[in-house]
């Protein structure tokens, strides 16, 4: 997610691959517990190459939001 709900800390003492995560904010009960493979701050279109990487397009709830914007600023009407 580019909008995730935790942040996956690898302690040193962690050896076996394990990391931790730790809620960046409330997480109400039956929410899909998130974290973000990118640097969350980076633009849509940056977002998305760096994903790449990963084999997969994100379609989290913030970059509908930027495809909205996005298409918007330039007069069309946003993907679904």
């Amino acid at each position: 997610s580019c909008r995730p709900n935790t942040r996956a800390i690898k302690r040193e003492s962690d050896n076996t691959g394990d990391a931790v995560l730790l809620a960046v904010r409330h997480i109400p009960e039956g929410e899909e517990i998130t974290i973000s493979y990118v640097d969350e701050e980076l633009k849509l279109s940056a977002r998305r190459a760096a994903l790449k990487d990963y084999g997969f397009v994100c379609v989290c709830e913030r970059c509908h939001e930027d495809e909205r914007r996005r298409a918007k600023a330039k007069g069309k009407k946003p993907k679904k």
